[in-house]
């Protein structure tokens, strides 16, 4: 494995344990067992780490977003929060940090609201393409089901993280459970 890959290895394994506003640089060059002088000749600072990090994790989001196209019933959607769930636990400081990484690395910032955007609206359509089947009731109020997709939205993004900072760990079922 190259000396990049091993940095964005150990920086993910630090970030996920302790997040992002404590973690310096000294401590990703450790878990590497480089200097931090080899560290930067790689990545100029954490922020381009982060970055890069921020990159790949965006490409799996993008994986899951673009599967709820390919599948149509409920029962597929419960696949895709399993999707959901397994990117939460893998990369939990997304949750727990991501004002931070927007506010600060405006890179990142439009990247993400694309992704929000994406996930909210996937799950809009998703539930007016199951009111059309007839799997839900047509709307009583206007923009109920857009409401609820943005709720949904909600619990995915944020469930999560309120649990890390609890300290409560659901499982896969509990995290189901809430969604639905």
């Amino acid at each position: 494995m190259q000396t990049k890959q091993k940095i964005l290895n150990a920086a993910l394994n630090i970030y996920s344990q302790e997040g992002l506003t404590g973690v310096k640089f000294q401590s990703i060059a450790d878990e590497v067992g480089i200097s931090v002088g080899n560290l930067a000749y790689h990545y100029k600072s954490k922020d381009d780490i982060v970055v890069r990090l921020y990159e790949s994790i965006e490409t799996e989001f993008m994986e899951i977003l673009e599967s709820f196209r390919s599948h149509d019933t409920l029962f597929d959607l419960e696949n895709q929060l399993d999707l959901l769930y397994a990117f939460n636990t893998k990369y939990p400081y997304y949750f727990i940090d991501q004002f931070q990484l927007t506010d600060s690395l405006g890179e990142i910032a439009d990247a993400h609201q694309k992704l929000m955007v994406k996930l909210s609206s996937q799950l809009f359509m998703q539930l007016k393409f199951q009111e059309q089947r007839g799997v839900l009731k047509p709307e009583k109020a206007n923009d109920f089901y857009k409401g609820l997709s943005d709720n949904l939205w909600c619990y995915v993004m944020y469930n999560s993280a309120k649990d890390m900072v609890r300290k409560t760990n659901k499982c896969l079922e509990e995290f189901k459970k809430g969604f639905w």
